[in-house]
């Protein structure tokens, strides 16, 4: 543990660290790390809400597939 006294953030500092921690936690920011990512999952979103009553035949073939693939591109 670090054993250094903490002093209280000025609210410059406290409002600069805010909105780091915001950045960090965006929506956007996750988007524009990782694009290729989220236009699948927004896509497969999509999917799984117009499947309707298919939805529970279709969903476990989905994951199985998306899970056999992202373990063949680790291996």
């Amino acid at each position: 543990m670090d054993d250094t006294a903490h002093r209280p953030l000025s609210p410059e500092e406290a409002k600069q660290a805010l909105l780091e921690a915001a950045d960090r936690a965006s929506l956007a920011r996750r988007v524009r790390e990782h694009p290729r990512e989220s236009l699948l999952a927004a896509f497969l979103a999509g999917l799984v809400t117009g499947l309707g009553d298919r939805r529970d035949r279709v969903v476990p073939l989905v994951v199985e597939t998306l899970l056999r693939a992202g373990l063949d591109r680790e291996g």
